[in-house]
């Protein structure tokens, strides 16, 4: 089961269950809270992308929004600011399976790859490289919608089991960052 779950509570609830734990691969990972205003998360993702590009540290930059609208918004602007210094992609469920496989393609030495995703990236995918977490803490999924009284597809905050599967994402390769706003 995945490792962001919580064991006692799942021993407790199976009772006499037997537990065995297998040790998985991480490495530490750093956490830099950058607070900010919720309707700016779009923008100040652009921006520590392009800062964490400029800076050199290495590794690749993994940013986490809500759909592929803003996406595709970032992804236009980064590619304006760092032109063409880096690898910029999307990573969502609505990408054709051959643009999806870019992700996981080897950078060339001489670049960097700055994915923005959806939750989608959030479990079970591993991409090589990555070493640094922008965090939006925001995702797209249904609600309840108290005015219309039936679910819709809103913005809003992540759980912290959501947070805990998202920060991973640096440490699994290598050392990482993770910059949450």
């Amino acid at each position: 089961m995945s490792a962001t779950l919580d064991i006692n509570l799942i021993h407790k609830y199976y009772g006499q269950s037997c537990v065995l734990e297998v040790a998985g691969r991480t490495y530490p990972i750093e956490d830099v809270f950058n607070p900010t205003d919720d309707e700016e998360y779009v923008n100040q993702a652009i921006l520590k992308a392009c800062k964490i590009h400029q800076s050199n540290e290495p590794g690749d930059i993994l940013v986490f929004l809500t759909g592929p609208d803003e996406i595709d918004e970032a992804i236009v602007e980064v590619q304006r600011q760092l032109n063409d210094s880096a690898i910029v992609l999307p990573l969502h469920a609505k990408l054709h399976p051959n643009e999806t496989k870019r992700i996981f393609e080897r950078t060339p030495a001489n670049k960097r790859k700055i994915i923005f995703s959806t939750n989608v990236a959030e479990t079970s995918v591993t991409i090589d490289g990555v070493r640094h977490v922008i965090e939006s803490g925001m995702v797209k999924e249904m609600m309840w919608d108290e005015k219309l009284k039936m679910q819709a597809l809103k913005i809003g905050r992540i759980t912290q089991s959501s947070a805990i599967q998202r920060r991973g994402r640096a440490g699994r390769t290598s050392p990482g960052k993770v910059n949450i706003f």
